[in-house]
C-alpha cells in the first residue's frame, strides 16, 4: 500500500474535459433559445411592417402598383418615406419641424424609367413640389417651390422636345381660389428636371351662382402636334352648359414660352372628346 498515490480533485484526469463539455451544452442552449425568440419575433411582425433600414419601401410598392395617370390619395407609410428621401437641408436652412405632406398627390404611369410620383410638400421654409421614382433607393427631385396660396392641382406626361417618350411634366397648379397655371418641367440626365416655362392663365373657374348665360370661366388643353409643336387650346364655357368661343394657339418651348402662331379648332369642344383626340 506505499505505492499508492492520491491525485488532488484539481488534477484528477478527465475533470477539464468534463467541465469543457458542461459549457459547450450551456452555450448551445442559450444559442437555441435565443434563435427560437427571433423567429417567434419575425412571426409576430405585421404583415407590411417596414424595417428603418429600408427607407422607400412603401413608395417602391405604391409605384409599382401605378397602371394609369392620376390622382393618389397617400397612405402614411408613403407619407413617412417622402419625408426620409427629402434632401438634407442646406446650412441654415434648416427646419425645427418636420415637413407636411398634402395627402392628395398624383401619379404617371410608367413609360420606360419607372412609375413617376408628384407630392407638395411644406416646411418652414414655404411650399414645394417634389418628384418620386423607383430605383435601388427611390430617387427624389425637388421640382419648385410655390407661391403662397398655390397649391399642387393635377399632373401629365407630355414630350416637349421631339424625343421617343414623355419624359417632361406639365403640371396644373391653382392660383388661389379661381384659377390655374400651367407649368412645365424639362427631363434632365438622371433624375433632375428644370424649369420649362409658365402658362399663367391656362385655367379660370368661374361663379355661376346667378345662372344665366353668363361666362363660366374658361378651361384649357395640351397636346403635341405631328410637327412636334406645343398647341394650347383654350375654350370659354357658359354657366348654360357648352362653350361660346375657342382659341387654338402654337407655342415654342426652347429658350422659354412663346407663342409662334395659331392652330385650327378641333371640331368637337367637349372634354371627352379632346381626351379621346390626345390633348391633355
Amino acid at each position: 500500500m506505499g505505492n499508492r498515490q492520491e491525485f488532488p480533485c484539481a488534477a484528477r484526469p478527465g475533470a477539464g474535459l468534463l467541465a469543457r463539455s458542461t459549457l459547450l451544452l450551456l452555450f448551445l442552449a442559450a444559442t437555441g433559445a435565443r434563435a427560437q425568440a427571433d423567429a417567434d419575433a419575425k412571426l409576430s411582425a405585421p404583415e407590411g411592417a417596414t424595417s428603418k433600414a429600408q427607407p422607400g419601401a412603401a413608395i417602391e410598392k405604391a409605384l409599382k402598383a401605378v397602371r394609369a395617370d392620376g390622382p393618389l390619395k397617400l397612405v402614411d407609410a408613403v407619407q413617412a418615406d417622402l419625408f426620409a428621401l427629402l434632401p438634407s437641408a442646406r446650412r441654415g436652412e434648416e427646419c425645427p419641424t418636420q415637413a407636411t405632406v398634402s395627402p392628395e398627390a398624383f401619379v404617371l404611369k410608367d413609360r420606360g424609367d419607372g412609375a413617376l410620383l408628384v407630392a407638395q410638400l411644406t416646411n418652414c421654409q414655404g411650399t414645394f413640389l417634389m418628384a418620386y421614382s423607383p430605383g435601388v433607393v427611390p430617387r427624389a427631385s425637388r421640382l419648385a417651390d410655390l407661391d403662397e396660396g398655390q397649391t399642387l392641382a393635377e399632373v401629365h406626361a407630355i414630350n416637349l422636345r421631339a424625343i421617343k417618350r414623355e419624359d417632361d411634366l406639365a403640371i396644373a397648379v391653382h392660383v388661389g381660389l379661381v384659377r390655374d397655371s400651367l407649368r412645365f418641367f424639362l427631363r434632365g440626365s438622371g433624375f433632375t428636371f428644370s424649369d420649362g416655362g409658365t402658362l399663367k392663365e391656362f385655367a379660370e373657374h368661374g361663379d355661376c351662382s346667378a345662372g344665366g348665360d353668363v361666362t363660366g370661366g374658361f378651361a384649357s388643353f395640351v397636346r403635341i402636334d405631328a410637327g412636334n409643336r406645343l398647341q394650347v387650346l383654350r375654350v370659354d364655357t357658359a354657366c348654360s352648359g357648352g362653350s361660346w368661343q375657342a382659341k387654338c394657339e402654337v407655342w415654342t418651348v426652347e429658350g422659354g414660352l412663346s407663342q409662334s402662331g395659331v392652330c385650327a379648332l378641333p371640331a368637337k369642344l367637349d372634354a371627352k372628346s379632346l381626351r379621346a383626340a390626345g390633348w391633355k
